[in-house]
């Protein structure tokens, strides 16, 4: 039977819709079957993981432990740092604005005594680890203000200059008898340098008279005072320097140097400025005589530097006792009143630098 025109069109009509839905149902089917055979594939791997998991979970193999090793204690040296302690000055709180409690000789013997009681306790400290049977006291200068450095400190401190000396002498002397008695060391070394102040006869720092120092210089006089103090005591050993530095051999590293710090090293403001003065200064010096580390004291801050690889370089800077005054605020050169302590490896050289605290 022929079909109308209109009936194939209605045929034809239907025959596409009905091609397009079963189009449309064979992608779904592929859609399908692809996302079966990516959960079948995560679904492998995770059956892989699990049966990983229970077998790190049952697995009789232990780690090998670790054998706890026999302590080799490394010989070390204690370094403790004695310097700008300005023994004889008074500062008053108003005068450095409240920053602290000020200075005067009482508080300087309070600090002097807290300052070797906690020396000793860092060497203690330091023997947990290592044998340290040979301990540094570095006289580094400053001990007294005397008079002459600038005409306003006879205003302010509390003691004539000599007076001053032998009050420094009893803090020292005092604090080197409780070390001998309290670390018992082998040998006691005291590298001592002159300081800026205490000087005799010549004002003004611009006025320094370096080929002269020991000759005018009273510390120069204290430090062969205390060195015949112990002259009878076989483990201490003082060296002082007749100049502007004291070298002093380091086990196989090469010499320490000791120096106040008032010529050699400049700073070029605040701390940064004090490490890159620092630095260039023991490069220099360095071209004359290498040295494994370089100690000064002069600026009233506790600063560390670290060394290069071929073992030169290294530095510190060490504190004050006074703290703050006004004389060291003017300089912008100040820190809270503190030594340093270092340990020195008879392999490696200096291993840290710590603060000795005094208040």
């Amino acid at each position: 039977m022929r079909r109308s025109k209109k009936e194939r069109e209605e045929w034809e009509e239907e025959r596409t819709a009905l091609e397009r839905k079963l189009h449309t149902r064979q992608e779904r089917i592929l859609e399908l079957g692809r996302l079966t055979r990516s959960l079948h594939r995560q679904l492998d791997a995770t059956e892989a993981d699990l049966s990983l998991a229970l077998k790190i979970q049952t697995d009789k193999h232990r780690p090998a432990p670790i054998k706890r090793r026999r302590r080799r204690k490394n010989e070390c040296t204690a370094l403790i740092c004695c310097s700008d302690w300005h023994v004889g000055e008074t500062v008053l709180p108003g005068s450095i604005n409240d920053m602290g409690p000020g200075y005067n000789p009482d508080i300087a013997k309070r600090r002097a005594t807290k300052f070797w009681q906690n020396a000793v306790t860092l060497v203690e400290q330091a023997r947990a680890h290592n044998t340290v049977e040979t301990a540094i006291i570095w006289l580094g200068g400053d001990l007294i203000t005397g008079y002459e450095s600038a005409p306003e400190l006879q205003e302010h401190n509390s003691m004539g200059p000599i007076e001053e000396v032998l009050f420094a002498r009893q803090l020292i002397r005092g604090g080197i008898d409780y070390l001998l008695a309290e670390l018992k060391p082998k040998r006691l070394i005291i590298p001592c340098n002159m300081g800026n102040h205490g000087r005799i006869g010549v004002q003004g720092s611009s006025k320094l008279r370096y080929s002269t120092q020991k000759g005018t210089s009273l510390e120069f006089a204290l430090y062969h005072i205390l060195a015949g103090d112990f002259d009878g005591d076989k483990r201490v050993e003082f060296d002082i320097a007749e100049g502007m530095i004291c070298y002093l051999p380091l086990y196989n590293l090469g010499p320490i140097r000791f120096m106040h710090g008032d010529g050699g090293v400049r700073s070029r403001g605040g701390a940064a400025g004090l490490y890159g003065g620092l630095a260039n200064g023991i490069t220099r010096l360095d071209r004359d005589r290498r040295a494994c580390l370089t100690v000064i004291g002069h600026y009233h801050q506790v600063l560390d530097l670290a060394g290069k690889v071929d073992g030169t370089g290294a530095g510190i800077v060490n504190g004050s006792l006074i703290g703050p005054s006004a004389y060291s605020t003017r300089f912008g050169f100040y820190d809270a009143p503190r030594q340093a302590f270092a340990l020195l490896d008879s392999r490696r050289g200096k291993l840290y630098t710590q603060s000795i605290w005094v208040e």
